[in-house]
């Protein structure tokens, strides 16, 4: 090894490169997110790998894959990128909002209570680029926790030593079946319906293995759908009941598409109140983009009172 590879040490850049190979999977690509050309990212992976004296990606046809060492390697460059990123928002702070803000949402809460919330921060602070990923509260908690979301609207409550909650609102939940069911208790133990849900890791799900529980249902059986859509065409068509916050029965698209069909029936106290609450990582930088979002919250309690 010569003097000037001798005396080389591995540096931020050298992680931030890298990370972005890992992320873009390929040299070309990084090289086009980094401003640079390719051969300047080749090398640099080649001496940082020289210099760590073990190979960090499988070079194939179509791009580069992680080895073990490399996926060792990658949270402390995640790490090195999130800490620039907060240093430089740190120093401008006092400046506009501006740039992404990922967020995520349980798709009830996008279609009752977030949209009035995300046009008025769209039309407040237009450089700020918002994108908004819909899933289930089970999904959203572990892309919030792993750094792929800032931050997520979900059922709460969520009690998590590394994720702070911000209350939203609280929803009343209510029943849904066929048009004309008769009273729900009776119905689910007669009937023994299936339940229509998002996938694996919604709330709702767990909700309604409780409710049915405490009615003497045990052995619930789910159907699951990607789309709350999706969900209210089933039920109206008969093919069994869901369990859904009451706002969405009070909607113009509800009394046009869903009234004649379906059946919304209230629920004891003690089942029917979800809390919405906004979780972030507590470890992770409040930019001020995220900032002017936790300001306009308040909003949507005021009006879901």
């Amino acid at each position: 090894m010569d003097a000037g590879k001798a005396g080389r040490t591995m540096d931020a850049w050298d992680l931030q490169v890298f990370g972005t190979v890992a992320r873009e999977g390929g040299m070309t690509k990084a090289a086009r997110s980094l401003h640079t050309v390719q051969s300047n990212v080749t090398k640099r992976i080649r001496l940082l790998e020289e210099e760590l004296g073990t190979t960090l990606f499988h070079r194939q046809k179509n791009g580069v894959s992680l080895t073990t060492a490399g996926e060792q390697l990658l949270p402390y460059a995640e790490k090195v990128h999130r800490l620039l990123s907060e240093a430089k928002g740190t120093l401008t702070k006092t400046l506009a909002p501006r740039g992404p803000l990922r967020l995520g949402a349980i798709e009830t809460s996008v279609a009752m209570r977030l949209s009035p919330l995300f046009t008025l921060y769209g039309k407040t602070y237009p450089d700020v680029e918002l994108s908004i990923e819909t899933d289930t509260t089970g999904s959203l908690v572990a892309d919030v926790l792993e750094y792929r979301l800032e931050g997520a609207f979900v059922a709460g409550p969520i009690k998590h030593p590394q994720l702070v909650s911000v209350p939203v609102c609280e929803e009343e939940l209510v029943l849904y079946g066929p048009a004309r069911f008769g009273e729900p208790a009776r119905y689910v133990k007669s009937k023994k319906p299936k339940v229509l849900v998002f996938r694996a890791g919604c709330s709702y799900r767990e909700m309604v293995q409780r409710i049915f529980s405490r009615w003497g249902v045990d052995d619930v059986k789910f159907l699951e759908f990607s789309s709350l859509d999706g969900i209210l065409s089933c039920v109206a068509a008969g093919l069994g009941v869901t369990l859904f916050p009451k706002g969405i029965s009070e909607g113009p698209q509800w009394k046009s598409r869903w009234s004649k069909d379906i059946s919304a029936h209230r629920l004891p106290k003690v089942d029917a109140t979800v809390p919405t609450v906004f979780i972030r990582r507590a470890d992770a930088f409040v930019s001020p983009a995220m900032l002017r979002l936790i300001e306009l919250i308040p909003s949507v309690h005021d009006r879901a009172r």
